[in-house]
Formats: structure tokens, sequence, C-alpha cells
């Protein structure tokens, strides 16, 4: 156990030393750079991007049950979308009230997480060996 402790400790200090030295490099630079934008907002821009790739798969399970309300193509309605509509303009442009819509997501969705859980309580899970050699 001392032996890990140490072994923690010394592996939290050598990144503390190379993080700090990172930064005292960054600082050396010249700031009157201006072609480069700062890091920070790059860093803070792609964070973005990366969070709404990966809730854009979560928008898109909706819009199956959706388009299916509304009465129509799953396509039409993606497309609407990316024109600037809301679901709710092209449900009432269909003549499908919009709560109708939000329903039929919330079923959908209530069948696939109820499915789930379903599977995770009744399905046994392989050991770690056996889950490895399934794989194999």
């Amino acid at each position: 156990m001392r032996v890990m402790k140490r072994f923690l400790a010394t592996a939290v200090s050598a990144v503390v030393l190379v993080t700090g030295g990172v930064a005292v490099a960054g600082a050396a630079t010249d700031s009157n750079d201006t072609d480069a934008p700062p890091a920070a907002t790059d860093r803070s821009a792609a964070t973005e991007r990366s969070a709404k790739a990966r809730c854009a798969p979560r928008r898109l399970r909706a819009v199956g049950p959706a388009a299916k309300a509304i009465g129509v193509e799953r396509k039409e309605l993606v497309a609407a979308l990316r024109d600037g509509q809301t679901v709710a303009q092209v449900a009432e442009a269909n003549g499908v009230d919009s709560q109708s819509v939000v329903d039929a997501i919330v079923e959908a969705r209530t069948k696939r997480l109820t499915a789930r859980a379903q599977r995770f309580v009744n399905e046994a899970r392989p050991k770690r060996g056996e889950e490895a050699a399934a794989r194999d």
C-alpha cells in the first residue's frame, strides 16, 4: 500500500512539474502575435462542437416518432428543420397539434427506456474474463 501511495505521489508531482513547464513556455511566447487566436477560445469552441456532436444522435432519435406523428417522411422533417423551421411549425403546417407530437416522442422514448431497463435487470452479464473471450 505504501509503495502505491509513493508511486502515485511521484506521478502526480511529475504531472504538476510538466504542466507547470508547459505553462511557463506558453507564457514566454510572443504575446504580440495576432495571427493565432487565443487557446481558450479554441478549446471552448471545440468543446461546444463536441458536445453538440454527442447530443446529435439523441436529437435524431426523436425525428422518427415526430415525423410519424406529423404524417411526413423523416427526410422531409429533417429538411424542414435544417431550413430553420421548428417541429411545432411543421406539425401546424400539416394540421397536427404540437402536443400530440410531444406525446408521440415521449411514448417512443419511454418504450425504448423500458426495454433497456428490462434487459439490464433480467439479462446476466458475462464475467470480465468471459467477456474478453467472447469477443475473440
